[in-house]
This record gives C-alpha cells, structure tokens and sequence, in this order.
C-alpha cells in the first residue's frame, strides 16, 4: 500500500509504471489529516510496517502514529518521531545527525553505501563493466526537475565546444525547459538526443563513455554503474556528496550550478584514472540489501 500526494511528479510516475494500491491524499491537506489517513489504511490494510519516506516536513512531526505497526524511515535531519525502529540517512555527513549510543533499540543505516537505487544496480556491475579507449558518446543528466535549467546550460557550452560526439540528454518527467532545449540543440552542429522519461537508467549509463551528471540520486547511479562522471551540485546538500566522490576518486566533483568547457574538458582528461578507481570497487552500494537484512532482523525480535 502506498499513501503518496497529488503532485503531478508522483501521480505520473504511478500511472507510468502501473503501480497499484496506491491511495492519493490531496496536495492541501493539513498535517493532521495526512496522520489520520495514514492510521486509517494502517486500521483497514492490517499495516505490519510503515515505511516513512517525508521530506516536505519534519517526521518528528508525525505525532499520533498508530503505534502498531513497525516502523522504519528515511530521515536526512535527524528529526525522527517516537519509536522508530530502522533510520536510513545515505547523505555523506549522516553521522552528524543521529546518536544512535542514545537509541539503542534502532537500527541504523548511515552513510552513501546505503542509498536506494534500483535493483539492476548490482554490486558485480562495477567489476565487470567494459569502456571504450576513448570518448564517443557523452551523456547529460541532470535529474528529475532540473528546475535551474542546467541541462541547458551544459547544452550551450557544448554547443560552444563544437565536440565531434554524439550526446544523449536524458531529462526527467519535471523538466519544464523541454522545448527550449530542442530548439536550441536543433539550430546548432551538436550530434544530440533528447529523452525524456527513461525507465531505465542504467541502460544510458552503460551506452554512454562519459557523464555530465547532478549531484542527487543521479551520481551514484552513474558510480554505481562505473560511469566515469562529471558531477555539477544543483542545491547545497549535494555538495557534500559531490566531494565525497571526488575525494575517493570515482567522480570529478565540478562545482555548485556551474559549467565550464575549460574544466570539464581538463577532466575529461582524467576519464582513465576514474575507471580505475570505479573498477577496484573503492565504493560499495547495499542499500536494498541492507535494509531487507535490518527489516528482517526487526520482526525475528518481535
């Protein structure tokens, strides 16, 4: 069962892969009715766990929870409600947030390797994936909304660049500069695809020989697949992760809302030095598998 808001990210995103029971609560609703919604389908849908994923507000807001059900979350502030037994934060500085000495009966899943991504993400990918000598295509993708238009700013800049390969921009379902971009890439010599609503990502990561990526969901997917990647921050929380990456050399972190020829051009230079590092297994992704492993382990105490 799924409880989900009626912004149209979500509701597309439900229709386009079919998901079922799923229950839509109206954009408006105050906090106190979304609690009662919650308990109502937890009362009727005999609810054994509650998966909390809320970051338009605090969870330790959520007050009123029918107490029943386990409870896990995803939660990047360290704001947790009151018997919470499994706590998932994959942000860098995750640590910083939580006490877990001082809640001894939560299980928690700190830190990058315990990001979500889907399942064909295995941890064998890195290991066995195959590059091409040099670069021939690049792929863009700046996430889901890109609502500062990155996407086109990297556009004009390789526009500028007149580069020989051929470019795959992928955009998401929230990208609102579409037919801008196609205008723009339609009056220039640039070898360019433009897609939208890829189901799966992974298939553009493994086609393409480098990647001008954000710095969400986005860059570890692309180190997760052995992308050799250009990561550009597009908020401020992911900055941290950016250099993360950066620092343990998978990724080249390139600055906050910026793109510039000169330097992506000085790291594409350090393509052969990512691969490397991205085939070692200097990182190590588990999340799906930790976080099955932690809900088990939950209930068997029960």
């Amino acid at each position: 069962q799924y409880l989900i808001r009626d912004y149209s990210a979500g509701t597309s995103l439900v229709e386009r892969f079919n998901v079922s029971s799923v229950h839509v609560i109206s954009e408006a609703s105050t906090l106190e009715e979304e609690i009662a919604e919650i308990n109502r389908i937890v009362e009727e849908e005999t609810i054994d766990l509650l998966f909390l994923e809320i970051t338009e507000r605090k969870l330790s807001e959520y007050k009123g929870l029918d107490e029943r059900p386990v409870k896990a979350c995803i939660c990047f502030d360290g704001a947790l409600p009151q018997g919470i037994s499994l706590v998932i934060d994959w942000d860098v500085e995750a640590s910083k947030f939580f006490t877990p000495n001082q809640m001894p009966e939560t299980t928690f899943l700190l830190g990058p390797e315990y990001v979500i991504l889907p399942e064909e993400f295995t941890p064998e990918l890195a290991r066995r994936r195959e590059h091409k000598p040099s670069v021939e295509r690049l792929l863009v993708a700046m996430g889901g909304a890109d609502e500062f238009n990155l996407t086109g700013i990297v556009a004009e800049e390789l526009i500028k660049l007149n580069t020989p390969w051929e470019v795959r921009f992928v955009v998401g379902s929230g990208y609102t500069k579409l037919k801008e971009l196609e205008a723009l890439l339609a009056t220039s010599s640039l070898r360019a695809t433009v897609v939208q609503n890829v189901t799966r990502m992974l298939d553009e990561y493994l086609a393409c020989d480098f990647a001008i990526c954000a710095g969400g969901l986005t860059s570890s997917e692309a180190v997760a697949s052995a992308t050799p990647s250009l990561l550009v921050a597009t908020y401020k929380h992911q900055i941290a992760r950016c250099r993360y990456f950066d620092e343990k050399g998978v990724a080249l972190y390139h600055g906050y809302k910026c793109f510039k020829v000169k330097d992506f051009m000085a790291g594409l230079k350090k393509r052969g030095f990512l691969i490397d590092n991205l085939r070692s297994g200097v990182l190590s992704f588990r999340g799906k598998e930790a976080i099955f492993s932690a809900v088990k382990n939950i209930f068997d105490m029960l």
